[in-house]
């Protein structure tokens, strides 16, 4: 067999058999999660708290009066903005009722199940039975374990998840400046009291005070901003990285991966990149009191590098210039996937392929099984050039009056062509007319239209690479026909992808078609 590397190389043309392969993205399959557990802290709602006034009779006590009211009318505002973000996400996202006051692991089984039925009605996302059972688990052990204990990620023993809590230290350390401000603020009233005297000093200190309540204030602002979007976007289905941040999402990433390695040596998470699962990540999420869990599932597979996938063209191949009959592969599958060694393979309907997700790599979650490149396929043996296996496995359709005059698009500069006279070329630098041909390729110089008697095909730039100024034509042949009328000797330096210059002169024998009328 004749192997050639296909990577990297956009389109493979077996056009003496009438095929062309176009390089698809990259392609994983796998219906396997590790399903991953965040507990992300929610803010809770605050109370006010006036400020205690200064009630000398004095100015420097009205002074510090009109600070302490604008401090105030400040701590009321951030209260208030609080509160807000938490009735916002208490509707959006309902609280699941746990009823479980025991540690002992009886109980914690019993709890289990009372907490599926609960989450059930308050789980969001597209979860199956194992999903929720997971979720639950990781749920039931979160909220016994305080933050410290599990802050690092906790592989869960004989599933394939894991968990972690995710302390929220930014608001946490706002809400600790602001409580430590208004002590301050309120031993700097008790000083103004007792020490009139030193008002200048206490008015410098207070300005400090106020600079750093409002510099507070807009972080808490922002951070409640962030939370809402956040929360929304969790709602239309999608990861937020103001809930998750890429630093944690890839430590994860990274983790689990290490796991597998450990745990599950031959499983290889499909996708590293944090980018994607902010855009594409299957989660469920659900809140129990003020704390948000978020369980991701992370698409594992056994491959250790992406398929390669090729969408498969076929095209009528002329017998010969005199006729309009021609032989064309009608039950070519419609993608061809290799492994990145070339030892399997698999043939996938346009169906399968749609229910992949991606840009640049597709993920499939079903999957499919792959054969030996053993025993190769009509498909798998034209990608790889190997005529014998060709000639064997390839049912070629004799097509009777099926040529017309006809120019189709192969590629950005190519161009096949099938009974046409002329060529029109209307170049930046020169007009041309080609003579056409009656089954030939034509590769057009880039910014170049192209004009038949019938077609107009328009200049390309963007995706063009053609940079030469020649219009270069070229023949192919009927290997198929040569292959059942000649001896291998004759055609042994023709492939199927090999062109000519000048149209083949090839005598094929008479054929005679047999016509019969049924009644």
């Amino acid at each position: 067999m004749i192997c050639v590397s296909a990577d990297k190389v956009h389109q493979i043309q077996r056009i003496n058999y009438g095929v062309l392969f176009e390089r698809q993205p990259n392609l994983l399959s796998g219906n396997e999660n590790w399903i991953h557990t965040f507990k992300i802290p929610l803010p809770s709602k605050q109370t006010d708290g006036n400020f205690e006034q200064c009630n000398i009779t004095h100015q420097h006590c009205y002074i510090l009066n009109q600070v302490l009211s604008q401090l105030s009318a400040i701590r009321t505002q951030v209260s208030s903005d609080v509160n807000h973000t938490v009735e916002v996400i208490h509707q959006l996202i309902p609280h699941i009722n746990i009823e479980d006051k025991s540690n002992s692991e009886s109980r914690l089984k019993r709890g289990l199940f009372d907490f599926i039925g609960s989450i059930s009605k308050s789980l969001f996302g597209t979860a199956t039975t194992e999903d929720v059972n997971r979720l639950a688990k990781h749920v039931n052990i979160l909220i016994r374990r305080n933050n410290e204990f599990a802050k690092d990620i906790t592989h869960h023993d004989k599933l394939l998840s894991s968990y972690m809590s995710k302390t929220n230290k930014r608001f946490d350390n706002i809400i600790v400046g602001i409580k430590n401000n208004y002590e301050g603020i309120q031993n700097i009233t008790k000083e103004t009291a007792k020490f009139i005297s030193q008002f200048e000093k206490i008015s410098i200190k207070l300005s400090k005070f106020l600079l750093k309540q409002m510099n507070e204030t807009a972080e808490i602002n922002k951070y409640l901003e962030e939370l809402k979007i956040a929360v929304h976007e969790l709602v239309k289905g999608k990861l937020s990285p103001f809930l998750i941040s890429p630093q944690n999402l890839k430590h994860t990433i990274q983790h689990i991966q290490s796991i597998l390695n450990d745990k599950f040596k031959g499983f290889y998470l499909n996708n590293v990149n944090p980018s994607y699962y902010y855009s594409q990540a299957n989660i469920l999420y659900t809140r129990h009191h003020k704390n948000l869990f978020i369980s991701i599932k992370f698409p594992i597979t056994t491959f250790v590098n992406p398929l390669t996938l090729y969408k498969i063209n076929s095209y009528p191949v002329p017998i010969n210039t005199s006729s309009n009959h021609a032989t064309q592969l009608l039950d070519l599958p419609q993608y061809l996937v290799i492994t990145s060694d070339n030892r399997q393979y698999a043939e996938l309907s346009d169906e399968f392929v749609k229910t992949c997700s991606g840009i640049d790599t597709l993920y499939c979650t079903q999957t499919f099984p792959l054969l030996s490149s053993v025993s190769p396929s009509c498909s798998f043996a034209l990608l790889f050039n190997d005529k014998e296996s060709v000639h064997s496995n390839c049912n070629f359709r004799f097509l009777t009056n099926i040529i017309q005059p006809a120019v189709k698009e192969i590629t950005d500069t190519s161009l096949l062509v099938y009974k046409t006279k002329t060529l029109a070329f209307d170049c930046p630098s020169s007009h041309k007319i080609e003579k056409g041909c009656s089954f030939c390729i034509i590769h057009v110089p880039c910014l170049c239209s192209v004009k038949t008697d019938s077609l107009f095909i328009p200049a390309k730039i963007g995706l063009c690479n053609n940079n030469t100024n020649t219009v270069t034509i070229v023949h192919p042949v009927n290997l198929a026909l040569i292959q059942h009328f000649f001896s291998s000797e004759t055609y042994n330096s023709i492939l199927g992808d090999t062109t000519f210059t000048d149209p083949a002169d090839i005598t094929l024998p008479n054929l005679h078609f047999y016509n019969h009328t049924f009644n």
